[in-house]
Parts: C-alpha cells; sequence; structure tokens
C-alpha cells in the first residue's frame, strides 16, 4: 500500500482492528491523515490543525475589535479589516501584526 502525502506537517495515526475475515496482524482498517497548518505571527511560530481566518486569528489574541490594528501577510500585502473574515491563512504565511500607539 503506498501514500502520497502532502508537502505540510503531517501527523499519521494507524489502527489496527481485528477482522475475522483477514489476519489481524496485516490488516489496516484505519488511517487518519491531519495536516498541520504552520504560521508565523511576528516571527513566532504557531500551528494549526484546520484551516483558519485572519479574523479567527486575532480572536485568539484578543485583537479583533482592538482599534488601531494594521495586518499584513509576507510583508507583502496590507489586509483591510473589512476582509480579516474572508482571508484564510496558508501554510507558512508570516503575518506582521502593528498596534498603533500615541507619543510625544
Amino acid at each position: 500500500m503506498q501514500f502520497v502525502l502532502p508537502k505540510k506537517s503531517c501527523t499519521i495515526i494507524a489502527v489496527r482492528m481485528p477482522d475475522a475475515a483477514h489476519s489481524p496482524d496485516l490488516l489496516l482498517t484505519h488511517l487518519t491523515l491531519k495536516a498541520m497548518r504552520e504560521l508565523f505571527v511576528n516571527s513566532k511560530r504557531q500551528q494549526f490543525s484546520i484551516p483558519v481566518t485572519l479574523m479567527q486569528l486575532l480572536q485568539g489574541k484578543n485583537l479583533h475589535q482592538a482599534k488601531g490594528i494594521a495586518v499584513a501577510i509576507n510583508n507583502l500585502t496590507v489586509i483591510p479589516r473589512s476582509n480579516w473574515d474572508h482571508t484564510t491563512l496558508s501554510h507558512q504565511n508570516r503575518i506582521t501584526i502593528i498596534t498603533a500607539t500615541q507619543g510625544g
């Protein structure tokens, strides 16, 4: 049996189950492939097991309602707040979160 795995980080869990028609030692009846998404948020590595939107990431950091927040992906694109819900993050995206502060 041959498996082709995605280039993303993966966890494979295999469980052998007894079966009257086959040898329990040879039967593989359950295979779970769980792809992990690795993101870098302000240069810190984080992993997620499901697709994550930019809004979900910011909610997890309690920044989704903060004022003066700018978010860029891969140092190229600043994402407007109106698109945070619709921006799905990809494996190895580099997310930069900047918070404006007052000073003098």
